[in-house]
């Protein structure tokens, strides 16, 4: 188990991907189920860190090789999940100060006029329908069928 900063490289575009991991390994398996086949993509581990230094080296690799701009990272990293877990203290403090609350009429209205007027949009590839940030993740030049338009 290895914890620490690692890049994917697409070997036909030279686009990488920076990601940290507290098992690098497990994270690379996951990964190749998902989205980065091991015939299409090299993987290698950039630095072995503690795990309270990952949300660090991940910013300053992702800057370093600028994958945020020029690859697949979608942030500028250093913010994982993992190790920003919020204590059952403050989760508490959270819970406490939403009980009770009740949202009028007006509002309910307003939120849900808002997501019914949102613009949608719709993939180059598969030709789905879908908000932004649904296409802008996961479509896009992310589309699983952007590759099968080449062959």
């Amino acid at each position: 188990m290895t914890t620490g900063i690692y890049k994917i490289t697409c070997k036909e575009t030279g686009h990488c991907y920076i990601g940290q991991s507290k098992n690098i390994e497990k994270r690379w398996k996951a990964h190749q189920k998902k989205c980065f086949p091991p015939q299409s993509f090299d993987y290698e581990i950039l630095v072995t860190c503690p795990i309270a230094d990952l949300n660090e080296l991940e910013v300053l690799m992702i800057k370093t090789f600028d994958s945020h701009h020029n690859g697949f990272n979608k942030t500028i990293g250093g913010t994982s999940i993992k190790t920003t877990h919020l204590n059952a203290k403050t989760l508490a403090k959270i819970s406490a100060s939403l009980t009770g609350r009740t949202l009028t009429d007006e509002h309910k209205a307003n939120v849900s006029a808002a997501v019914k007027n949102a613009p949608k949009f719709q993939c180059p590839y598969c030709f789905k329908v879908m908000g932004v940030s649904n296409l802008k993740r996961w479509h896009e030049d992310n589309c699983k069928f952007k590759t099968m338009e080449k062959n």
